[in-house]
């Protein structure tokens, strides 16, 4: 038999009808479109070494779902509405799946079959309560405990309430050999779903409805991920799960950071977060989903049942950014959070009209959340030990979704992600590059945003397949100055570039380029440091623009014909760490008088005046200059002549096809 409430109980026990809460609603919706979808099912695996009663335990199930009304729940339609219909005392059936008898292969083999099983359980909600168990025995001394709910009966903050009753009902179950009893909890949850719809209705949250509106802005950018696979049409919740650990050294640094900037880790964390999601899409305005656990009341802190509540976050990031003016921003809308925690997402979401693509979810694609906890000391069943086991997603809610516990030892992340849009390389990939960020931000928080590195050499090449699919396998692990340096050598005395009747051969051409490449390498410029370049159509321009790549940096195309106000405006908001120009146009950013300034025409390029000037250094610069086809190599502004522009394109490969100039010309 199906675990679970046994239906022949409840035609004797008669109902109880309630309205859902707006969460439930919600997920009742989801899983009426999606009756296949499995991503809001939270499963546990709980091993259990001892000697156990499998009899107790099943018992003890039964007054779980007795003193918690939700466990016991189905819902139901009725005039287009969905309503929770609670059954009565339902015998809850634990079946057991005894494996010991089967060898070691074959015994794994099929506890991973029955987990998979549990896990993926396709719930019907009007037809049984959307709670599911199993027992699994290994052998006399370890039994696997699987326990999958819907997310509409319970979350992460219910967990330990479930195993603690679960506990306490299997201690009295194995003291008295007979049912087990649980005091009635102090509030049932349809009491508490009243009380949220009927505080709506009665308008107590317009203010913090009007205080998100306001927060949020009109229209949220969808964050356009860069995916492995093309997204369909209709958005799918195929998923699958990567756990990682922070490394000591980083975890220890985060903790020590956050009491420096008087924040907590869930700033720091959360601004890698954005940080990576911006760097890695080139987009610096989206949203982020963020669950808040709901039980901010003393009475809710015992109730079992949906009471997550997503809040949503708009990161406004601009890659002149630092790291710590981000974090800072960030402890300012947790501020805002924390004043308007209580009002429901599907409040919020039903207020507003931005617009809805089918391919992806509304109001943000990626989540983020934290848990704050050293491992808890885990009830025992009698004189049985339990410990969690991980375990892999059966589906993905959202695109990309990060989850962190921290205790104040260790850290660990869950990266669950949708399986349709991402392979499992680009999942890894996006960890190490998150792990990279976070490392950034403790160490070096006056970093600007736009200079982030987020891969090394052992990723590059994955990062530069993601993003220039069409690369020809030939020329992929190649950069454009790479290249450049390539033909050089081969053919050094062609002509490489002609203007206004001057020319330069490709070797005069890369020699020019190294030389300036060395002395920008001395001025600071390294790995994706922004330069602008700011100089006339000329052979000057194409040798700055090779040098500035070849030094490791990305450079700024600053158009000379553009108004000054909005040259200084670009050479701010990309955060431009040296302007390359030439004659008077530097003057044309005075008013940003910390930028230092390179004129090429106080240069003689043409003579190897650098040669044996600092020969550590050069030798230095000789072993960065190999670029990578991973970094960043430039920063273009598209909106127009005058006023702000309406965003930036940032090319994130370096790589020979990465690098498209307008009209031919990077000021074009």
């Amino acid at each position: 038999m199906n675990a679970g409430l046994d239906p022949r109980s409840t035609a004797a026990c008669g109902s109880d009808s309630w309205p859902l809460s707006y969460a439930q609603e919600q997920l009742w919706f989801l899983q009426y479109l999606h009756p296949e979808m499995t991503a809001y099912n939270l499963p546990r695996v709980l091993r259990i070494d001892g000697d156990l009663d499998a009899a107790a335990l099943e018992r003890a199930f039964q007054a779980l779902t007795r003193r918690h009304v939700v466990l016991r729940t189905r819902y139901i339609e009725r005039d287009g509405r969905p309503l929770a219909v609670t059954d009565g005392d339902g015998r809850f059936v634990l079946p057991l799946v005894d494996l010991s008898a089967l060898p070691e292969p074959q015994r794994r083999e099929a506890l991973e079959q029955e987990v998979r099983g549990i896990a993926g359980r396709r719930f019907d909600l009007q037809a049984r309560a959307p709670v599911a168990a199993s027992l699994v025995r290994m052998d006399a001394a370890q039994h696997m405990l699987l326990v999958c709910l819907h997310h509409i009966a319970s979350d992460a903050g219910a967990n330990p309430i479930i195993i603690r009753d679960l506990a306490e009902a299997y201690d009295q179950a194995l003291r008295t050999g007979g049912p087990a009893s649980l005091p009635p909890a102090p509030l049932s949850y349809s009491e508490f779903a009243r009380r949220q719809r009927a505080a709506v209705e009665r308008g107590e949250l317009a203010a913090s409805l009007t205080a998100w509106n306001a927060y949020l802005g009109r229209d949220i950018p969808a964050l356009n991920l860069p995916t492995d696979n093309v997204r369909p049409e209709i958005q799918s919740f195929a998923g699958r799960s990567l756990w990682f650990d922070l490394d000591p050294g980083v975890h220890d640094a985060l903790l020590a950071f956050c009491k420096q900037e008087r924040c907590t880790p869930f700033v720091a964390l959360m601004a890698a977060w954005q940080a990576l999601m911006a760097r890695y899409c080139g987009q610096y305005d989206f949203a982020v989903g963020v669950p808040n656990a709901g039980r901010g009341e003393e009475a809710l802190e015992e109730l079992v049942g949906s009471m997550v509540n997503t809040q949503v976050w708009r990161a406004r990031l601009a890659p002149s950014m630092t790291l710590r003016q981000l974090c800072r921003q960030l402890r300012a809308d947790a501020m805002l959070a924390l004043e308007h925690v209580g009002l429901p997402f599907e409040v919020l979401l039903a207020s507003r009209e931005d617009r809805r693509d089918p391919g992806r979810s509304k109001q943000f694609q990626t989540m983020f959340s934290l848990q704050m906890a050293d491992a808890p000391v885990t009830p025992r069943l009698g004189d049985a030990r339990i410990e969690a086991v991980e375990y892999d997603a059966t589906g993905a809610r959202f695109d990309l979704s990060l989850d962190f516990r921290v205790g104040r030892a260790a850290a660990r992340g869950r990266l669950e992600y949708n399986s349709d849009l991402f392979r499992a390389d680009t999942a890894q990939w996006l960890a190490d590059a998150y792990m990279r960020v976070l490392a950034q931000i403790v160490d070096c928080p006056e970093a600007r945003l736009g200079a982030l590195v987020l891969d090394d050499e052992a990723t590059r090449g994955h990062a530069l397949r993601l993003a220039a699919p069409s690369i020809s396998a030939d020329a992929s692990g190649e950069t454009l100055h790479g290249l450049f340096a390539a033909q050089a050598a081969a053919r050094g005395e062609a002509i490489a570039v002609v203007c206004e009747g001057a020319s330069l051969s490709y070797a005069e051409l890369a020699a020019r380029a190294s030389r300036l490449a060395r002395r920008l390498a001395r001025l600071g410029v390294r790995a994706e440091t922004p330069v602008g370049l700011c100089v006339e159509r000329s052979l000057d321009l194409i040798v700055a623009m090779l040098a500035i790549l070849e030094a490791g940096g990305a450079y700024v195309p600053l158009d000379p014909q553009l108004p000054q106000e909005r040259l200084a405006y670009i050479a701010e908001d990309s955060g431009v760490a040296l302007l390359v120009t030439t004659g008077a146009l530097g003057e044309r950013f005075a008013a940003l008088p910390a930028l230092p300034v390179l004129r090429l025409d106080a240069l003689d390029l043409a003579q190897d005046e650098l040669a044996q000037d600092e020969p550590e250094q050069d030798d230095e610069f000789d072993r960065r200059r190999a670029s990578h086809p991973g970094r960043l190599a430039y920063v273009i502004y598209t909106s127009g002549s005058t006023g702000r522009p309406k965003g930036a394109q940032l090319s994130h490969r370096n790589a020979y096809s990465g690098i498209a100039l307008a009209d031919g010309h990077p000021n074009g």
